[in-house]
């Protein structure tokens, strides 16, 4: 059977790699945005434990530096609270919804290149078909002139009793 795969302009190939690319490319994403929330998840709690840490030695004063000083502990524990719930954010909007739109790809690249293999295997068997038929018309073709051939001898021959 000829080869025609070169004029189907079949990209198959290019489209399984674009797959196989962006979720090679999300992963990546998922792991950057991991490691970011633990870094801020961690930086959170070394913030607050900072803080608490220094908060129990001052008292409310007169002094504006220790004014100052309880401030600077009162912001830096808000402040470790909003990496805290960045981190969480982080977590909730993106990781997640990432790892399900991976997964969702993930799953139909497989289930796309199951369906091709299907279709390959059902081109195959149809182009074995076309070249049985081929073979069995060609075969018909050449007892009919055979055939035809002998009826044509037996016609012009004068001996041939004709009924």
């Amino acid at each position: 059977m000829k080869e025609w795969g070169s004029e189907l302009w079949d990209r198959v190939d290019n489209v399984d790699q674009r797959f196989q690319d962006t979720i090679q490319k999300n992963d990546r994403l998922v792991r950057f945005l991991r490691e970011k929330a633990q870094i801020d998840h961690d930086y959170s709690k070394q913030l607050k434990k900072l803080a608490s840490k220094y908060e129990k030695g001052t008292n409310d004063s007169n002094f504006s530096t220790e004014r100052a000083f309880s401030s600077l502990l009162t912001s830096t524990n808000n402040i470790a609270n909003q990496y805290e719930q960045i981190s969480e954010e982080i977590a909730k909007t993106c990781i997640q919804p990432f790892n399900h739109f991976n997964n969702d790809l993930i799953t139909t690249r497989k289930d796309l290149r199951s369906e091709y293999s299907k279709q390959l295997k059902v081109l195959d068997e149809c182009g074995k078909e076309v070249d049985r038929s081929k073979d069995n018309w060609v075969r018909q073709f050449k007892n009919s002139e055979k055939a035809k051939l002998q009826y044509e001898k037996a016609d012009q021959d004068d001996h041939v009793t004709k009924a």
